[in-house]
């Protein structure tokens, strides 16, 4: 069974099953990812390709896809249990052709399989056991992000993955990528690692861009 909602002119279906209190509510008054949102639409270009990592029911694909078409998107997703409703999604507005990968981008590959932790409220779903409450531990395939990085070559990465994202970015990254978009998670590590993460960021040729950033929602570019 599926809820739909309508958020600006897009329209989204999600398994009744994924659905919180919390997440209709952020759904029904168009808060959901409207930073995320307002950041794609400010920084991506036609002609992009647009790696989607942590792509939940597909709503920052959508926007994304739109602007750059569904050929030059790739959506990675670790919670199988979306996929149905980013594919649906996906089709219900007219984007085609993306590509969808089902597992966990990881700074390093060491095994086949990593844990990962869903729950309900899918947007607290994580490589982190305690990120939320309640959750099921299950294994998911896990795909070294300079290998995706390289076989996709992406000119923007859209990271929200939480909390994860203070490893991932410490590896270098081609120079096809000019603008990265993420979600920063204070609320799971210190100020230090966010120092740290700016500090390698502006190494690898990142500054801060204000236009597009709100708040824990940033925009660095090249």
């Amino acid at each position: 069974m599926k809820q739909s909602f309508i958020l600006d002119d897009m329209e989204l279906s999600v398994s009744t099953s994924h659905l919180t209190p919390a997440i209709i509510k952020s759904l029904n008054t168009g808060r959901f990812e409207r930073p995320e949102r307002a950041a794609i639409k400010k920084s991506l270009r036609p002609g992009d390709r647009v790696l989607d990592l942590g792509g939940g029911i597909g709503c920052t694909g959508v926007v994304a896809g739109r602007i750059v078409g569904g050929e030059n998107l790739m959506i990675v997703e670790a919670n199988a249990d979306l996929l149905d409703d980013i594919t649906e999604n996906l089709a219900a507005n007219l984007i085609f052709g993306a590509k969808l990968l089902h597992g966990a981008i990881v700074a390093k590959k060491t095994t086949e399989t990593i844990n990962f932790f869903k729950s309900k409220g899918f947007w607290a779903g994580s490589l982190l056991e305690n990120n939320a409450p309640n959750t099921q531990r299950i294994d998911v395939p896990a795909f070294d992000f300079q290998n995706v990085v390289l076989d996709f070559m992406p000119t923007v990465i859209v990271c929200d993955i939480e909390g994860l994202e203070i490893e991932l970015f410490k590896s270098r990254l081609p120079d096809s990528v000019r603008l990265i978009l993420l979600e920063l998670h204070p609320n799971l590590y210190g100020q230090d690692a966010i120092k740290t993460l700016f500090d390698v960021l502006s190494g690898n040729g990142f500054s801060y861009l204000p236009h597009g950033s709100n708040g824990a929602v940033i925009c660095l570019v090249k």
